[in-house]
C-alpha cells in the first residue's frame, strides 16, 4: 500500500504490523497471536524538497518493538478444560442439545448455575467456549470467550494496567474486558482488581471521602481557649508588613488581628506577649496549626512561662482550627471593600473591619463579642444617630454591680445558645459522615498533599502507603505507622482510606522503552510518498486491513 502524503504537512503516523510466520501454514496462523509492533514513526517537516528535517528526527526516535503475548485457540481450550466450572458447563452443553432441568445443577456452584440460567447464549466453536453477547450500540452479536481463572488476571492486566488500559475506573474497565471475554462476576473482580492497583490508589479520591463525626469543643468562658493563625501574605505596606497574625477566643468570639512583617517565630512571641496577653490576659489552652513559627522551641517555652496549655492541629486538617480559619476568610472580604487598587494599605484599614466584626452579632452566641468582652457595647457611627434617653448617672458600686449582673446573664444565655447551635451543626454536619472506623493493624492510604518543586501538583500521586493503625484515639484522630518504619504519628479519620492488599502475582506495568533510530534515516524516507506495502506475509492488502486470528 502506497500513502501519498502533501508537502507542507507534519504527520506522525504509527505503522501497526501483525507479524507471522511466513512458512507456517495459514490454518495454524489463525491461531496464532499476532505479534504488534510499533514500526515507525514518521515525522516529515514542512521543506521545499520534501527531505526529512535531522533535528526533527532526532526529536521524533523510533519506537522499539512492543511485544503482546495472547493467547492461542489451544491454550484457551485448555485453560477452559482445567477449569473444572467452564468444563462440567462444556460437558453439559455436548450431552444436551435442549437446556437440561435444574435438577442437573443444583447441586453444583452458583457460578455454574449462572451458566446454566443464560444456556441460550451459550456454544461451544471448535471446542472452545462462547457466550453470544448483544451490543445495542451496533444492533449486532458476537461471541465472548468464556474466560477460566488461569487467563484472567492477564486479561485484567492488559485491560486495565497495561497503556492501553489507562488504568481507567470499574465501568471502562468492564466495558473493555467485554470486548472479547466473559465471566460470571466480572463487574466484581474488576473492581476488587482496581481497588487493590497501587498506582490507582496513589493517584485517585476515592468516589465518596472517608468523613468522621463532627468532635465540638466545649468552652464556657472568656479566654478558656484561644485560637492562633496567620493569613497572608499580602503586598507589602509602607510600614513592611506582609502578614496579618489573628487571634479568636472560642467563647466570646473576640477576634484580634496585628499586620506583621514576616512569619518568625519571635515576631509572633513578640505580639502575642506585649500585644494581646498584655491587655486580655494569659489564656488556659492555646491552639495553632503546624506551622513553624508556632512548633519552635521559643514559643513552647513562651507558653510554659505563662502556664498555656499548648494544642495543635492534626497535619493537613484545617478544619480542626475552622473557626479561625472562617474569621481569615471574613476579614480578607471586609478588607477588600475598601483597600486602593494598589492593595498597599491594607493594614490601615484592618482596625476598622475589626470593629465591624466586633460589633455584629455572632451567630453562635446570639450576641456581638464587645457585649461578651466588656459587658456593654462599644459606640459606633449607627449609634450616634440618636440621642439616648436621659438617665441619672449611676455610682460607682451600682454600675459595677449592674456590669457583672449583665455579664454574669450574657454569659448564661451563650452558653445555651452555644450548646443548642453546636447541636444543630453537628446534625447537619454529621448527615454526610461517611466511612467506617477502623480497627488495629488495618492497612491505611495517607492523604498527603504536599507539592514538589518540579513537578506539577495535576500530576502528582498524593496518597501514600501503606501505613499501619497502631492505635484509635478518638472516632477522629488514630496514631498511624508506615511500613517498615520506626516512625509514628497522629492524622485525622478524614485523610485516611482502605488499603487493599494486591494479588501477589501482580506486576506493575512499565512504560515502553523508546529506543534510538538502529540506523541513520536516508533520504528516500523523506520523500513526498512513503512505501509501506512492505508486508512480510505477502499479502498485497494494507496493513491496516489485516484481521490476525487472536484472542487479544
Amino acid at each position: 500500500m502506497v500513502c501519498h502524503k502533501k508537502k507542507s504537512v507534519i504527520s506522525n503516523e504509527f505503522v501497526v504490523k501483525a507479524e507471522l510466520d511466513v512458512d507456517t501454514p495459514a490454518s495454524e496462523q489463525n491461531n496464532n497471536i499476532a505479534n504488534i509492533s510499533m514500526t515507525k514513526i514518521i515525522s516529515l517537516a514542512s521543506t521545499q524538497n520534501g527531505i526529512l528535517n535531522q533535528k526533527t528526527a532526532q526529536r521524533y526516535p523510533k519506537v522499539s518493538s512492543i511485544q503482546i503475548q495472547g493467547f492461542t485457540a489451544q491454550e484457551v481450550l485448555e485453560a477452559q478444560r482445567a477449569d473444572s466450572e467452564l468444563e462440567f458447563v462444556i460437558a453439559m452443553l455436548k450431552s444436551h442439545v435442549e437446556k437440561p432441568p435444574f435438577s442437573h445443577v443444583s447441586g453444583q456452584s452458583s457460578v455454574i448455575k449462572a451458566y446454566w440460567n443464560m444456556w441460550e447464549q451459550l456454544e461451544l466453536v471448535d471446542d472452545v467456549l462462547y457466550r453470544k453477547w448483544f451490543r445495542l450500540e451496533t444492533d449486532e452479536i458476537s461471541r465472548l470467550v468464556m474466560a477460566p481463572k488461569k487467563l484472567r488476571q492477564k486479561i485484567l492486566t492488559l485491560a486495565h494496567d497495561d497503556v492501553s488500559g489507562g488504568h481507567l475506573g470499574i465501568t471502562k474497565t468492564v466495558q473493555k474486558v467485554r470486548q472479547r471475554f466473559y465471566w460470571v462476576n466480572l463487574q466484581s473482580d474488576v473492581t476488587d482488581w482496581i481497588k487493590s492497583c497501587p498506582i490507582c490508589c496513589a493517584r485517585k479520591n476515592p468516589p465518596r471521602k472517608n468523613r468522621a463525626e463532627m468532635e465540638n469543643i466545649r468552652v464556657g468562658e472568656p479566654l478558656e481557649r484561644v485560637a492562633m493563625d496567620i493569613t497572608g501574605p499580602f503586598p507589602i505596606t509602607k510600614f513592611k508588613n506582609r502578614y496579618v497574625l489573628v487571634l479568636m477566643d472560642y467563647f466570646t468570639k473576640w477576634v484580634e488581628a496585628y499586620p506583621i512583617p514576616d512569619m518568625g517565630s519571635c515576631t509572633v512571641a513578640r505580639y502575642f506577649c506585649k500585644e494581646f496577653i498584655s491587655r486580655f490576659g494569659v489564656p488556659r489552652i492555646f491552639l495553632s496549626d503546624q506551622g513553624p513559627c508556632f512548633e519552635a522551641r521559643l514559643f513552647q517555652q513562651l507558653c510554659d512561662l505563662f502556664g498555656i496549655h499548648k494544642t495543635r492541629t492534626s497535619s493537613y486538617h484545617p478544619m480542626t482550627d475552622g473557626l479561625v480559619e472562617k474569621m481569615n476568610h471574613t476579614l480578607k472580604n471586609v478588607i477588600a471593600s475598601y483597600i486602593d487598587e494598589g492593595q498597599t494599605d491594607w493594614d490601615e484599614w484592618l482596625p476598622f473591619a475589626l470593629m465591624a466584626i466586633r460589633s455584629s452579632v455572632q451567630e453562635t452566641t446570639g450576641m456581638t463579642p464587645n457585649k461578651l468582652m466588656f459587658g456593654r457595647e462599644i459606640n459606633i457611627p449607627l449609634t450616634l444617630l440618636h440621642e439616648p434617653l436621659p438617665s441619672s448617672p449611676p455610682s460607682h458600686i451600682e454600675y459595677i454591680g449592674k456590669l457583672q449582673d449583665n455579664i454574669n446573664k450574657a454569659y448564661d444565655i451563650v452558653r445555651g445558645h452555644m450548646k443548642t447551635q453546636q447541636k444543630r451543626q453537628k446534625v447537619n454536619y454529621d448527615l454526610k459522615q461517611s466511612g467506617k472506623p477502623y480497627k488495629e493493624n488495618d492497612l491505611v492510604w495517607l492523604f498527603t498533599p504536599r507539592k514538589k518543586k518540579g513537578l506539577s501538583p495535576k500530576l502528582q500521586k498524593f496518597w501514600v502507603g501503606p501505613y499501619r493503625i497502631v492505635k484509635k484515639l478518638s472516632d477522629a484522630n488514630y496514631m498511624i505507622q508506615l511500613e517498615g518504619s520506626l516512625a509514628k504519628r497522629i492524622v485525622h479519620y478524614n485523610r485516611l482510606k482502605i488499603y487493599v492488599t494486591p494479588h501477589p502475582d501482580r506486576t506493575l506495568v512499565k512504560k515502553p522503552i523508546i529506543s534510538p533510530p538502529q540506523r541513520p534515516l536516508s533520504s528516500g524516507e523523506g520523500s513526498e510518498t512513503e512505501d509501506m506495502s512492505n508486508d512480510e506475509s505477502g499479502n498485497e492488502e494494507g496493513v491496516f486491513d489485516q484481521q490476525p486470528k487472536s484472542f487479544i
